[in-house]
């Protein structure tokens, strides 16, 4: 989350953070975001769908902070 200590935004900083891995799950995730971004939805709501889909309960717990972050602003 350097990118969103930097001054950027919440989805620069998740689009970041998931560029910089490998495997099916950062697959996964960076395609969730950029469906979001294509949607003009919030990322949050993408990580939402995409834990239930996956039975990932992190990934809503995820979701529930970021999108507190996104509407009150990051602390």
């Amino acid at each position: 989350m350097i990118a969103l200590a930097a001054g950027g935004g919440i989805e620069t900083a998740l689009s970041s953070a998931a560029a910089t891995g490998r495997g099916w799950a950062y697959g996964e995730l960076r395609r969730a975001l950029e469906g979001a971004r294509l949607a003009r939805e919030s990322p949050w709501a993408a990580l939402e769908r995409l834990g239930e889909a996956l039975g990932v309960g992190e990934l809503g717990e995820l979701a529930a902070s970021i999108g507190l972050a996104g509407s009150e602003g990051p602390r």
